[in-house]
């Protein structure tokens, strides 16, 4: 099966399978070193970052968005997608290190979220 390398499935509905059939090209690959539930949820969260911003949103080129939560799951791979289809992010992301990371993923101004009680 697959020449022993690991592949993920991002278009099955099997997902609580432990083998599924699938056509190649609806399989990609998984890179050394990343788990196969780690890819799985990569997968999850993607799509889900692609749906809000294309689907829901129809986010274009130049134009701005705020992503609050960018540090997290679904807003990091939110930053990344939003710059590939050409906004200008401004990324809202829990503490410094979150921060540095969204300035990594580039996001065009960053700020840290502060807690209220």
């Amino acid at each position: 099966m697959f020449d022993g390398c690991k592949y993920s499935d991002f278009l099955s509905y099997s997902r609580n399978a432990e083998y599924v059939a699938v056509n190649q090209d609806e399989a990609a690959h998984i890179p050394p070193g990343v788990k196969r539930d780690e890819a799985g949820a990569l997968g999850a969260v993607g799509i889900t970052a692609l749906a809000g911003l294309e689907g829901k949103l129809r986010i274009k080129r130049g134009e701005r968005l705020m992503i609050i939560g960018a540090s997290g799951g679904i807003g990091h791979i939110a930053v990344q997608l939003a710059k590939r289809l050409g906004a200008t992010v401004f990324a809202i992301a829990s503490g410094k290190d979150g921060v540095r990371l969204a300035r990594r993923l580039g996001a065009d101004r960053r700020s840290m979220g502060a807690r209220t009680t």
